[in-house]
């Protein structure tokens, strides 16, 4: 994987988001360095060395089975179980998992007429099976258990099935819903099986709330914490500019590529706190932003980045990338409750 190298230093960043315009641009900085004198070498001392080296070779010949041995002895003998544990290929939930999915494949697309996915799982001449085969896509594993009595694990898999029903008039109409199913594997030693028929069962209940977020404040694209987001995502996901020039020096980053979209518009941009006209080095910004992405053949996503900047002489830089949004986790307010509206369009980065 390739990485953007950053060079700039804190006294001299190279090509950030000012926090104000027009301000002179700043030189990079001399990057080279003085080399150490080199000494010249002490043959005799390197003649001592070599035949020191000799020495412990030899001496390693004859100490080394010794000393394995009473590591050996002071550790103790391994069980024939702790071997065998040790030598087999381990059944883990992956592999119990892989079993439950193509078995839950094989149980919906089977027929009468053809049964013969399913003989490497059960005997289908026990079963009651269709004319037609269940239609699935998007097949998945979504839990597994840890092996229990028995050597028992339950699999639950999830699947869009092609389903028929009637819409608000009366009409037959095509749906594919996601359902989900138990399968029980057994494991026993170095085989795996499954145990019984899936079960269709309900899918995870959505929770009846979401969690109360940081972000309480928010501040116009025009802004400097704006225009550095925008600059950010837009060098991110279009390539249009160096991802470097808008992140904290050590902050390592991969542009997406090959660049997915085209151009980044932003939308309303929430913040954790009030934003400072001259932030002081090392002050922290979280920050949750909506943003349309748009891709060469004219499609259109809508998506949402969490990011957290850092100042930094004078700027504002991304210093990570948040995979989650980060929580309120105290009855305390935000550093503040007020609510500053864009006054501006959203902001278009390409």
């Amino acid at each position: 994987m390739a990485f953007w190298n950053r060079k700039a230093t804190a006294e001299e960043p190279s090509g950030s988001i000012p926090l104000s315009l027009g301000g002179a641009s700043m030189k990079g900085e001399d990057d080279s360095t003085p080399q150490p004198a080199q000494a010249q070498e002490w043959t005799k001392g390197s003649e001592l060395k070599t035949r020191a080296v000799k020495a412990g070779i030899w001496s390693g010949i004859f100490v080394w089975p010794v000393a394995v041995a009473i590591v050996l002895g002071a550790m103790g003998s391994p069980t024939k179980a702790e071997v065998m544990e040790s030598v087999r290929p381990g059944i883990t939930e992956q592999s119990a998992g892989a079993v439950a999915s193509g078995f839950v494949g094989a149980w919906l697309s089977s027929t009468k007429k053809d049964p013969s996915a399913l003989k490497q799982f059960v005997d289908p001449s026990t079963l009651t099976l269709n004319d037609q085969p269940w239609e699935y896509k998007n097949l998945s594993v979504v839990s597994a258990t840890d092996p229990g009595p028995g050597g028992l694990i339950a699999v639950q898999v999830s699947a869009e099935v092609k389903e028929s029903a009637l819409d608000g008039e009366g009409k037959p109409t095509t749906q594919w819903p996601q359902r989900f199913f138990n399968v029980t594997i057994r494991v026993d030693g170095s085989s795996v099986g499954v145990l019984g028929l899936p079960s269709p069962v309900a899918g995870p209940n959505r929770p009846a709330s979401d969690p109360s977020l940081v972000y309480g404040s928010r501040v116009s694209t025009s802004d400097a914490a704006g225009q550095a987001v925008v600059a950010f995502l837009a060098a991110y996901l279009t390539g249009n500019g160096d991802v470097s020039r808008y992140v904290k020096p050590g902050f390592q980053v991969t542009p997406v590529l090959p660049a997915p979209y085209v151009s980044v518009k932003a939308g309303d941009i929430s913040v954790d706190r009030d934003v400072p006209v001259s932030p002081k080095d090392g002050s922290v910004l979280r920050i949750k932003t909506d943003v349309l992405l748009t891709a060469a053949g004219g499609q259109q996503l809508q998506a949402q980045y969490t990011l957290t900047l850092t100042a930094r002489a004078g700027r504002w830089e991304t210093s990570s990338i948040d995979p989650v949004p980060a929580v309120l986790t105290s009855n305390k307010k935000t550093n503040s409750t007020s609510t500053k509206t864009p006054t501006s369009t959203p902001t278009e980065g390409k």
